[in-house]
Parts: C-alpha cells; structure tokens; sequence
C-alpha cells in the first residue's frame, strides 16, 4: 500500500511553498519553475556520478542485502527538469552522496550511443547517465511500470520502495527540485554499504549482483593475463550461483586468444539458461570451425527451445538450434567435394550469347525439328534438342524484353516428354527446373532441381548445371524464408542443401556476382557470421571491384573482429595489378569507416591514425588511376574533418584549424556532406570557429572564417554556449 511521505518530508514541502502528492498521485504544485536559466549554465566537467544498478533482479537482491530502499528515478531527453537531473544532479557528489542511501535504477527510453560495447565487448557506458548503458535504463521501463508507476508515466520522477515493499514517497512535476535531495535525506539508509570491490576475492565478486562489483570484475577480465581469462570465463555462468555474469562472456566470445573463446563457448553450452539468447549468435560465430563445442552448443539451443518460459525466446532457440545443426550437415543432394573435382576436370562449356538477331533463325529451326519429330517421335535426343531450342527462344524473348510464359510452358511440356522416373535425363530436368523457376512455380523448380543435380555432375563447368544449382540456392532459400515467416517447421537439411549450391556457385565459371551476394546475403539472415566471413572474401578474389562484397567486407569485420582487423582484412585480400588502383580506394574506404569505430569507441589516438591511413590509401588509389580523383577527394575531405573535430575536443585548436583547412581545400563541394558519424565538415568547422572564440584565439578563428565563407560555410550560426 501506498503511504504518503512522512511528516517531516510535508514539512519540508510546506516550508518551499509545495505539497506532497496523495495517495492517488496527485503532484506537487506551486510556482512556475525557471528552468532556462539554469539550463543555461555550464555543466560540470565531470562524468555522471550515481551507482546505479544494472537491473532490477539484481537492484532488489540488494535491497535485501543491504536493508536500503529502492530508489527509481525516471528521466526523459529534452524535458527541462530531466535536463536539469542529467547535467547536474547526477554528478553532484552531495546528491550522489544522498542516493547511497538507496539502491538506485534508472528508467529511461531514450538511447544516447550508437554502441553499447566496443569491438572487445568492453561496455561502453551511457554517455548521459554514467555506468548503465542504453538498453539497461530503456529495458527496465515496462517492469516498473507494471508494479510501482500506477498507470502513470512521467518524467522526471524519483520514487522510493522500503524493503517490506512499501512505497516511501513518489516525487514527480515538481517545481523545485531540491525536494527530492530533502526525499533522500529523509529516507535513505547510510548504513549497511557494500564492501569495496577491491576488499572482495574472486569468489566474493562473482556471487555479488551490485554494478560496481560486476564491474571491477570485468576489469580483471580485461586486464587479465591468459589463465584469469580462462578461469573468468569458466566461472562466469553456473546454476549454483543466483548471480551470473554475461558480461564477461561479451568480452571472452571476443578475446584475441581461441582457446579463450572456445571456453566460452563451453560455459554458455553448460548454462545456456543463464545468459540472454543474444549471446548464442556470437558462441556459434566463434566456434566455427570446431565441431565439438558447434555441437555442444546447438545441443544447447535444442534444451533451451525446450525449457524456456518465455515464447519468444523458445522460438529464438529453436530457430538457431535448427539453423546451426543445418549447417553441421553435409547436402543429401550435393556432394561439394566430388562436384569441385568435377569443376576442376570438366573442359569449360561456352554457349553463344544472346541476340534478339537470333529470333528468326530460332523459329526455323523450332520447325526442323518439329519435323523431324515427325518422323521419329520417340527419340528423347530430338525431345531434349527441341526442349534446349525452345528455352533458347524463351531467353531471348526475355533479352528483349517481352513477355516468355508461353515459351516456358512449352519448355515444360517437352522437358516433361523427354524424361521419365525409370530413365531420367539431366538436361531436360535441368531445362524443366529453369523453366519452373523462371514461372515462379518455386516449390516444382526445387523438385526438378534436386533431381538433376546429381545426374549434372557429368557436365558440371556447363551453363545449365550453374543454373540448375542458382534454382536450387534460391528456391530452397525462399521456401526457407517462408516457414520462418510463417512460423512453420522446416528440415535442417535445407540449410545444407542451400549452403552447398552456393558454396558450388563460387567456384563456378558461369556464375555471377549475383549469387556470390545472395550467398553473402542469405548466411547475414540466418546469423551464419562464421561461415559468413570466408564467403566474402572467397567472392572479392572472384570479383574484386564489387562495390556491394566490400561493403559486406567492412560491415562482416567491423562485427565480427573491430576496427583494428580492416586494416588486415584488405592486407589479406589477393591484389591482382589490374584491381590496384581499385583495391586502395576500398581499402581507403575502410580506413574511414574504422576511424569512425574508433571515435565511436572513444579511442582517440586509434581513431587518428586511421584516418591518416586512410587519406594515404585515397591518395595511392588516385595516384594508380586518376579518374578516382574526385570520389577519393570527396572522402579525403570527410576523413581530415574527422580529424578536425577529434583535436578540437581534445583542445588542440591549432591542429583542429590546419585539418580542417585541408578538409575544404581537398573537396570544398563535399564541406555540407555527412561522414558515417552523422557529422558535416561545415558543422565541425562551426564547432572549431565557437571553440576558438570561447579560447580567445581571435585570430584564428577570423582566419578560418575567412576561408570558409567564401565556400558557402557560415560560421557561428549557434549560440557559443548553447550549440556544444
């Protein structure tokens, strides 16, 4: 039951001129709040200070523990008290001081980062709030809204829950904020804190649920040499123990050191009931390659599927369980190893191209063996001739544009005369499949398919066996989308006959760029990142200048690896002398693309010399072939921006100005463009110009304005103090 707050609270309410809320959560009133003015002072040039915990199974654990109340504060971007809390508040000592008496949470549905763990699986804590990071203030909302908000959701707002469940107050559209520090005072227990994290053993750390304590032991990790990771990552799970630590899973499925990542892999299929379903995605990426702890770990999803409470979540496991023992299968269909030496030995197979020329000629020919036909209606060899003729017609109708369906139907009309049950013909079920497929009719194409396939070997380097394996990849992928659509159950073997006709697919000579992305595209959708990787750069040594597998390149590496491995994933990649030119500015690319993690990452250093790498590659690529001048000068400006912008916050203004200089006399058009950060040259250069106004570098900032605004950059558009 809800009590109102205690006597000497409503007198301290009374003295500023306001009044508790009642039991039906009436708030405070009073006088209009200033807000403006105070939002208009500097913060402090600390970070946010409250301990705040990490969720509330752990928040209330403590509660217990420790005989504090729980404290829930509810805040809101934009919202001028929540402003108000965020920017200094939050990290004032005394108010932090006042909150140690409570075990505080966080509710909050706005995200301030775009990570929330940087390319280690080190947390990257909430820029705004300290400690937490986005999903934790944004997850926790709806549990509180359910057992303490009363159908109310406001921001900002501070409510107190004693131990016996007893709300202690419930403060929110105040006018003077100061009643919530006199709330804590009230309220809060100063007795009965933790231990320091550094007093406790391992053992101690592990059994503790309270953020600082999870944290100091994920700086062990960290920091740790090869045999704390292993033991860490062994005892980071473990149905003894109420408290697990995921966390330090995030960062062992990650670690440089395999032997760290299979142990992680190990401890998760132990317990997968006690770590998020996230985690299985990124296990069964690092143990790619090692069958035993694959199999532990589908084993693992398959007991997960089963003993799940959550719906979604026993769907989620039962999808990767299916997906991952797919992949652990060989093709009943494809035996890639006996089609690869066929691929190797088999002369390769040109056929003519196509030509709307050829139309007539085909028509008379139709006709010759139409009448010879005639004459012989029994030879299945005039059957599959006049079958390949007439699919002939019906690409080239397609090349020109017109409409084929009656071609098609009559492809299947006589691919279905040239073959039979007792004595199958691997062209006409080849033709039968194309036309199937080119008629949408998926579910007859993949059945055609996966009958010839395994007679087509004998002609393996042909045009219809590159086709016939293209219909079986796509076919079976769609029918595969379809039952996950749909929520039907589908055979794992699917997943091994459509692994195996792509992998086919890239050693084939007639195959294209097309299928090397959808075999890209389809291992991203299933969550496949292992397999993924090798795929990839498999399909850049075939096609070296598709735009489309290197940008694959940048997003698998950046997910899989980080920042620091782009530089060695293009190091690694075959570098015909033809594709040099082209190989320098995808790699330059991918210089700017890491630059950018590494700011992400608030890796300084790291991100600036990224971006000099990458300026170097741009301007080898524009050395090698001069028509990349202008799209390698456009980045060139966005990389030195970069830069700019990283120097200006770090107060190196001086170098801040020369590299935005050099910004605008690379690619003065591209100063309004925006880099993958969401940030424009023209905007870092207004960010350095108030800099300099605010370091009384007068001079160089009527330089920098000189330069800029005759190239349409007006400086100084925003307050000096309120565009920070």
């Amino acid at each position: 039951m809800r009590r109102i707050a205690s006597a000497a609270l409503a007198a301290c309410l009374a003295a500023a001129g306001l009044s508790a809320q009642d039991p039906a959560g009436q708030p405070a009133v009073g006088p209009a709040p200033d807000w403006g003015r105070r939002l208009s002072e500097e913060p402090p040039d600390r970070a946010p200070l409250m301990p705040w915990q990490r969720d509330l199974e752990d928040a209330l654990a403590l509660v217990e523990a420790t005989g504090k109340p729980l404290l829930i504060c509810v805040n809101m971007d934009g919202e001028p008290a929540s402003e108000i809390l965020a920017r200094f508040q939050y990290r004032d000592p005394e108010f932090v001081e006042l909150a140690r008496g409570f075990i505080p949470v966080l509710a909050s549905p706005d995200d301030h980062d775009p990570r929330d763990r940087d390319d280690r699986g080190r947390r990257l804590a909430d820029s705004r709030f300290g400690r937490l990071i986005d999903p934790e203030h944004v997850d926790i909302e709806p549990l509180l809204f359910e057992r303490w908000f009363g159908d109310q959701r406001v921001a900002p707002r501070h409510l107190a829950v004693d131990p016996e469940g007893e709300v202690l107050f419930d403060l929110f559209l105040l006018n003077d904020l100061s009643v919530v520090d006199e709330a804590l005072r009230q309220h809060g227990v100063p007795d009965g804190d933790l231990p320091p994290p550094g007093e406790l053993d391992e053992r101690a750390l592990l059994a503790s649920p309270d953020a600082g304590h999870r944290a100091h032991l994920e700086s062990l990790f960290a920091a740790g040499d090869l045999p704390t990771r292993l033991r860490l990552a062994g005892e980071a799970l473990s149905f003894r123990r109420p408290t697990q630590h995921p966390e330090i899973l995030h960062m062992a499925l990650r670690d440089a050191a395999g032997v760290v990542r299979r142990q992680a892999v190990r401890t998760l299929a132990r317990n997968p009931e006690q770590a998020p379903v996230e985690l299985l995605v990124p296990a069964f990426r690092a143990c790619c390659g090692h069958p035993a702890e694959h199999a532990a770990l589908v084993d693992a999803a398959h007991r997960l599927s089963l003993s799940a409470q959550d719906d979604e979540l026993r769907v989620r496991a039962r999808r990767l369980q299916r997906i991952f023992s797919g992949l652990q299968l060989g093709s009943g269909l494809l035996d890639v190893d006996r089609w690869r030496l066929a691929l190797a030995a088999s002369p390769r197979i040109e056929e003519e191209p196509i030509s709307a020329e050829e139309i007539e000629p085909l028509i008379e020919r139709l006709g010759e063996i139409e009448d010879h036909l005639q004459l012989a209606p029994e030879d299945r060899e005039l059957r599959v001739l006049m079958t390949a003729t007439l699919m002939r017609y019906a690409r080239t109708l397609i090349a020109a544009g017109r409409d084929p369906t009656f071609l098609l139907e009559d492809v299947r009309t006589r691919a279905r005369g040239a073959t039979s049950p007792e004595a199958p013909d691997r062209r006409a079920l080849g033709y039968l499949a194309w036309a199937a497929y080119l008629l949408n009719d998926q579910r007859s194409a993949v059945e055609s398919a996966a009958e010839a396939l395994p007679l087509l070997i004998g002609e393996a380097g042909s045009p219809l066996a590159a086709e016939v394996l293209a219909v079986l990849a796509d076919g079976r992928t769609r029918e595969l989308y379809d039952a996950m659509r749909t929520g039907s159950e589908w055979p794992a073997h699917w997943i091994a006959d459509i692994r195996s006709a792509f992998e086919l697919l890239l050693d084939h000579p007639h195959a294209g760029e097309q299928q090397a992305l959808a075999y890209v595209r389809f291992l991203d959708a299933i969550e496949a990142f292992g397999p993924q990787a090798p795929a990839i750069r498999r399909a850049l040594e075939r096609f070296p200048a598709s735009a489309a597998l290197h940008e694959h390149l940048r997003n698998q590496t950046l997910r899989d690896q980080g920042a620091d491995a782009l530089e060695e994933a293009y190091a690694a990649l075959p570098r015909p002398e033809e594709h040099a030119a082209t190989l320098d500015w995808f790699a330059g690319l991918a210089g700017l693309v890491a630059a950018e993690r590494c700011a992400q990452d608030r890796r300084v250093e790291d991100a600036l010399a990224a971006y000099g790498r990458s300026v170097a590659l741009f301007d080898a690529s524009i050395q090698a072939n001069p028509l990349y001048g202008e799209s390698a000068a456009h980045y060139v400006c966005l990389a030195h921006s970069g830069r700019s912008r990283i120097l200006a916050e770090a107060g190196e203004l001086e170098a801040a100005t020369d590299a935005i200089r050099e910004a605008a006399m690379r690619c003065a058009p591209s100063l309004p463009a925006r880099d993958g950060l969401g940030n424009a040259p023209a905007d870092n250069a207004d960010l350095l110009y108030r800099a300099l106004l605010d370091a009384d570098r007068g001079e160089l900032a009527e330089s920098l304005r000189e330069l800029l605004e005759p190239l349409g950059v007006e400086l100084g558009r925003r307050s000096r103090r309120g565009g920070r």
